[in-house]
């Protein structure tokens, strides 16, 4: 348990991660930061991450996520960095989950789809 209590930090970036995958973050208890940019993440399995309440940074850049998805991480309120690149800034959607987590920064401009 030690050993997993000191990863603090997952790299998955541009892996074949899925939802399975995923479940397996939850045996991470210290895990801080994640990234999983330029995979195929969507909102369905954003339900996996949500449970991740110790997050602090994540990266959802170049992903299959939308903005109502980004939602479903409202409850994550140790996140301190949220980026999500891919989509584009609507001012309504990142004030809604600024109001959840205000100590939040939300990262999102325009990018590839």
């Amino acid at each position: 348990k030690e050993a997993r209590s000191a990863i603090v930090s997952l790299d998955l970036s541009e892996s074949k991660v899925n939802r399975e995958s995923l479940s397996y973050l939850s045996w991470l208890p210290g895990l801080e930061e994640l990234d999983l940019s330029g995979t195929e993440i969507g909102d369905d399995d954003l339900d996996e991450i949500a449970s991740l309440k110790q997050l602090k940074k994540l990266w959802l850049d170049d992903t299959k996520t939308s903005k109502l998805g980004a939602e479903k991480l409202s409850g994550l309120t140790n996140l301190k960095k949220l980026s999500l690149s891919h989509l584009d800034a609507a001012e309504f959607e990142i004030n809604s989950l600024k109001l959840h987590i205000p100590s939040c920064e939300v990262v999102v401009r325009e990018g590839k789809t």
